[in-house]
């Protein structure tokens, strides 16, 4: 059995009850073709690079799962003749989980862990308040960018 990453996405038409049942969909497909799902993620509604199929934004869903290589083939192919999936794509990855990527997290949460690092390493460095770090971040996007 291999280990593999799918990342699908789905439009922004339906609502959040209504992906439940897509997933449920994927889920079934995926154990058709004898998977086992290790990881599931809702990346959560985010806006298209360019719009595919005139939709604008879509829900990104992440599964990471184990199957028999030779099922690969059939379960790309039944994914792709799926309606509701715009897009999809699967990997090949080892089982050890990954660091979460920093760019996916938000400039705020990023704050948030600079803080609590700097907490962490008592008498090193003076200790930043958080309304300090939102006031310099005030002014920097107060600033002229050109």
């Amino acid at each position: 059995m291999n280990h593999y990453e799918l990342l699908y996405l789905i439009p922004a038409s339906f609502t959040e009850d209504e992906l439940a049942p897509i997933q449920e969909k994927v889920k079934e497909l995926l154990g058709r073709f004898q998977g086992e799902i290790t990881l599931e993620e809702n990346l959560g509604k985010k806006k298209l690079a360019y719009p595919i199929k005139h939709n604008h934004q879509g829900y990104y869903l992440l599964y990471e799962f184990d199957l028999p290589g030779e099922n690969l083939k059939q379960l790309d192919r039944s994914l792709r003749l799926t309606q509701d999936i715009l897009r999809h794509i699967i990997v090949k990855t080892p089982k050890i989980k990954p660091k979460p990527v920093s760019f996916l997290r938000t400039p705020r949460e990023k704050l948030e862990t600079k803080i609590k690092t700097s907490e962490s390493k008592e008498g090193e460095h003076e200790k930043i308040r958080l309304e300090d770090l939102d006031q310099k971040l005030d002014e920097i996007l107060e600033r002229d960018i050109l």
